[in-house]
């Protein structure tokens, strides 16, 4: 094995789990945000006004998952790399 690949699989996987770290701090804050606006929406429906008229959840476009899904895609080219190399 290739001690540059190695170290790089090693930088990539730390990185991968500070990601992943902020990741889930962001979608159990967005999942909290959205039970709110789910409770709101349903009062709103059963009292038959408007004031809430469409709601998102936002996680698919969340900054820190984008960065987790390209932190594991880095991870996962450099764990080919490094099965690769011989």
């Amino acid at each position: 094995m290739n001690l540059d690949k190695v170290m790089t699989a090693k930088a990539e996987a730390e990185r991968f789990l500070e990601r992943a770290n902020e990741g889930m701090k962001a979608l159990q804050k967005n999942q909290r945000q959205w039970d709110i606006w789910s409770v709101a929406y349903d009062d709103d429906k059963k009292t038959g006004g408007h004031t809430i008229s469409s709601i998102s959840s936002g996680r698919a476009s969340l900054p820190e998952v984008a960065a987790l899904r390209r932190a594991s895609m880095d991870l996962t080219r450099a764990l080919a790399d490094l099965r690769k190399s011989p």
